[in-house]
């Protein structure tokens, strides 16, 4: 089974504004000397293979319930394609999850497994630290793994390879949850599920963000930060995480964009002065370093691509470059926006899908009495024939008549609390 470069997979049931080819320039001297130094420059891009043309990824959402037990749905959503222009979802309810509220979910995808991984919530104890949860995309079965080293609600979940790592949303230097250490990683590359046991692995504590706040070895924070800090916005580019967090309010000045190196360990500063321009996580398309987020600079839900790219100077350790340029998305004959939902995914064959929730009969216990999840799927215009070169400085232009698509939980003791989305998912089999 084959995986794209260009995005994460799905399965069944800041920056300077400049393109890399003007770092290449910068870096290389003239003459014959040009060649050799053009070998030496490595562009960092989203790991993986090829999509073949007969597949049609589905899509897996984990849904919040009102109740501690069962805590989770997960849904796989098949898809058909009854037309050239867009597809046709199937939801389908495949397990049940018991575990702890606040937790968040990511993929660990590889040739030999995929698995939905669930990390973090806060049993409200002292020593509660959380949970960690597997389900097994193939055989359905879900494993109960080690706990966090701390305590984490909701945290931000990043998968590289076969790891994942888990950043808390918003660090806290005063009480639980979400105490140091802030940052740590889960190597599943030989782990198992026995048993209802993940086993052959553990977490293992990373060093803090250079935007996070720092302690002293008796856990009192010596910097001058900004009093609360929020992860802002975030994406995964090959082996880097990039990484913003919100804006002070006092001095309305942003923090910069950092990057988390995974083969070495090690936080790098890429632009010192600006965030990234999106907020949120920005998710890999299914073209070359082309990603999709919520842009800042527009409406809240607006929809918006980006190319992304890192450039590091093989065999030299400076510090890697990165590289943004947006890519505006419209749809065809308007001027009209793509509004994005809770969260979006991209399906393969240029099918951008909007997930959100409805919110319908709240009652005075936070239950939603017709709770319906919605999706929205917009089809890229002449996906095939628009060539790579047009991207930095054209658009992306999407079908004007989305396909629409909502269903409900019709389960009285399993109704859903908002917000009940709790992840789209992407994996294959």
């Amino acid at each position: 089974m084959k995986t794209t470069t260009k995005k994460p997979d799905e399965k069944p049931a800041a920056a300077d504004f400049a393109s890399p080819s003007l770092l290449r320039k910068e870096n290389t001297k003239r003459g014959n000397q040009e060649e050799e130094q053009e070998s030496q420059i490595e562009k960092i891009i989203p790991n993986g293979g090829e999509v073949q043309e007969d597949q049609f990824p589905s899509l897996y959402l984990v849904v919040r319930h009102a109740v501690a037990c069962p805590t989770y749905s997960v849904y796989s959503i098949k898809h058909a394609l009854p037309s050239a222009d867009h597809p046709r979802p199937f939801p389908c309810r495949v397990k049940y999850l018991d575990a702890e509220h606040d937790m968040s979910f990511a993929v660990v995808s590889s040739p030999r497994r995929s698995w939905i991984v669930g990390v973090g919530g806060f049993s409200g104890h002292r020593d509660g630290r959380g949970q960690t949860i597997v389900f097994d995309c193939k055989t359905r079965l879900v494993a109960k793994g080690p706990r966090p080293t701390a305590s984490k609600s909701e945290p931000v979940l990043f998968a590289v390879g076969e790891k994942v790592y888990a950043l808390s949303r918003m660090p806290n230097v005063w009480r639980l949850p979400d105490f140091a250490p802030w940052f740590e990683v889960l190597d599943l590359s030989d782990a198992s599920c026995v048993d209802g046991k993940l086993t052959g692995c553990a977490w293992l504590p990373l060093p803090s963000p250079p935007l996070f706040p720092i302690l002293d070895m008796e856990g009192i924070r010596i910097d001058s930060g900004p009093p609360i800090v929020e992860v802002e916005s975030y994406a995964v580019v090959g082996h880097y995480i990039l990484l913003s967090i919100v804006t002070d309010p006092f001095t309305e000045q942003e923090a910069g964009t950092v990057a988390f190196d995974t083969v070495t360990s090690k936080w790098h500063y890429v632009d010192r002065q600006k965030n990234l321009p999106f907020v949120g996580e920005a998710v890999p398309y299914e073209y070359d370093g082309i990603y999709l987020g919520e842009s800042k600079s527009k409406e809240w839900n607006d929809l918006t691509a980006y190319r992304i790219s890192m450039i590091k100077i093989k065999g030299n350790n400076s510090t890697p470059k990165l590289f943004i340029v947006e890519v505006p998305i419209t749809i065809a004959t308007t001027n009209s926006t793509v509004t994005s939902g809770q969260f979006f995914v991209s399906l393969g064959k240029g099918v951008i899908c909007a997930v959100g929730c409805h919110t319908e009969g709240w009652t005075c216990n936070e239950e939603l009495e017709n709770d319906a999840i919605y999706m929205n799927m917009h089809r890229r215009v002449d996906a095939e024939e628009e060539s790579k070169a047009q991207w930095p400085g054209g658009k992306l232009v999407l079908s004007k008549k989305p396909t629409k698509y909502a269903f409900r939980v019709e389960e009285p003791i399993c109704q859903l609390i908002a917000p009940s989305l709790v992840a789209a998912l992407r994996v294959h089999m």
